[in-house]
């Protein structure tokens, strides 16, 4: 058993201290195999947050101050590790519940920045949340293939002050399910193969349903908050390595790639468009559906 805890402060118009608890329980199943349950508190002085109505969640960093407290949330995480065939191959298995406090989200868009008159605090969401999920691991860690396959499943739900939102919403980062798939082939000493898949849900984002000039003025309307989401993202990574003769610890080489080799059109995320008041949504995609990529490397 660990049992710890941090002090932490910060200052921004008003000072905020925290103290942090921690709680680890390990118990091992036999020498292959053991748990690890996880308990304690989080908390950060720094937020992100972003558009909801272009699926783009990431866009403004801010710091907590005297009107955005910081957030908090209360974690437990229960993990099970196991090893076969002499520890060439790893289990993770891990299930997580977190609650969320002081959690913010911006609501507006694009729109309400250069047609109307706009403040930042005012489009912010406060509230709290939930997250839980289920995550798993495996590796391959020795033999000519190695690699790692990964997958995760959970939700992360928010809920708002204010009569205008009732009931829970997805967070705009939430990804229902993602997959993760890397693998390396060494042919020789010097040649190898390596390819990378993924596949995700898309983000959510909330629709623009109509939007209309009053009084010179851009007037949108929303349809659920966090209603919608980006279509679900995939890729496959192809490359060949080719090491040169190493010298001790250096290793040197180059590589041949090919990003998004089966030119899965993927939306990044939406731009909107109005035509005679009628709400357009275009997705943002790579300008290559297939880059070809040479690279150089080093290693020491």
């Amino acid at each position: 058993m660990e049992l710890g805890a941090r002090v932490s402060g910060y200052h921004c118009q008003k000072s905020f201290y925290r103290v942090i608890p921690h709680l680890k329980f390990n118990y091992d199943l036999s020498q292959s195999a053991k748990l690890n349950l996880n308990l304690g508190i989080r908390n950060q002085y720094l937020f992100q947050t972003g558009f909801s109505s272009a699926g783009l969640p990431t866009e403004f960093w801010f710091a907590a101050d005297q009107n955005h407290r910081p957030q908090y949330a209360y974690h437990a995480a229960l993990q099970g590790e196991f090893w076969f065939a002499e520890k060439e191959y790893r289990l993770s298995v891990e299930t997580y519940y977190k609650w969320l406090m002081n959690q913010i989200e911006n609501n507006s868009n694009m729109f309400d920045i250069l047609f109307s008159s706009y403040s930042f605090d005012g489009s912010l969401l406060h509230g709290k949340g939930y997250n839980y999920g289920l995550n798993l691991l495996l590796e391959k860690r020795r033999g000519k293939l190695t690699g790692w396959l990964s997958g995760s499943l959970g939700r992360a739900m928010r809920k708002f002050d204010g009569e205008q939102y009732q009931g829970w919403y997805p967070a705009g980062h939430e990804r229902i399910y993602e997959l993760n798939a890397v693998a390396t082939y060494r042919i020789n000493r010097r040649v190898s193969l390596g390819s990378t898949y993924v596949l995700a849900s898309g983000t959510p984002y909330t629709k623009v349903n109509y939007a209309y000039l009053m009084s010179g003025n851009l007037v949108t309307e929303y349809g659920p908050h966090n209603g919608d989401r980006v279509k679900p993202y995939m890729r496959l990574d192809l490359s060949v390595s080719y090491d040169f003769a190493t010298k001790g610890s250096v290793r040197s080489g180059i590589n041949f790639s090919l990003y998004n080799v089966t030119m899965h059109g993927n939306d990044l995320f939406y731009r909107i468009k109005v035509y005679d008041n009628h709400v357009r949504y275009n997705g943002f995609k790579f300008l290559m559906p297939i880059m070809p990529s040479i690279n150089y490397y080093c290693k020491f």
